[in-house]
């Protein structure tokens, strides 16, 4: 969980990690994205950071949280490999959409509408990194910038979930 907020580039909020180590056979890997709610507000750390009230957040086990509503995606964490750089970015073009990318390709996008929908508001927004189950360790990529757009992701080169239909859940936080 960042201490500062993201600070606007060109194409908007963007923050990238890369991956230092990884553990074959796990199911899940990190969950990478952004959250409203600053450091200091939390009185513990919950055990996941998608528990982390107003977080935005995606990866896991192929599974993206809009403030503790769990959703189904096509993206696993669990496949990232060492020296993949995983970034996230808000998008500065006005719809607001959250992007995960892999070595600057888009592998998630969420439409800015959702997340509005699901409370996220344009500021401050903090980064949030989860290293979680075959993730094991990254690393803060200092001074990281997007690639350029378009920023489309191609559902034909991600691993199918395991259920075609997406699931909705909540999930109350756990203090």
């Amino acid at each position: 969980l960042g201490t500062a907020p993201l600070e606007r580039q060109a194409q908007g909020l963007y923050f990238e990690v890369t991956v230092l180590r990884v553990m074959d056979g796990w199911v899940g890997g990190l969950g990478i994205g952004v959250t409203h709610t600053h450091a200091a507000e939390l009185g513990r750390r919950p055990d996941k950071a998608w528990r982390i009230p107003s977080t935005y957040i995606a990866g896991y086990w192929g599974c993206r949280f809009l403030d503790g509503q769990e959703h189904s995606m096509r993206w696993q964490a669990e496949e990232l490999q060492p020296g993949q750089r995983v970034g996230l970015l808000i998008t500065g073009d006005g719809r607001s959409d959250l992007v995960v990318l892999v070595d600057g390709e888009p592998v998630v996008r969420i439409d800015g509408a959702v997340l509005r929908d699901a409370g996220m508001r344009a500021a401050p927004l903090y980064p949030v990194v989860d290293v979680f189950a075959a993730t094991q360790c990254v690393a803060l990529s200092p001074c990281a910038s997007p690639p350029p757009p378009p920023w489309r992701v191609d559902p034909h080169a991600l691993t199918p979930t395991a259920s075609p239909q997406p699931t909705t859940r909540s999930i109350p936080p756990r203090w």
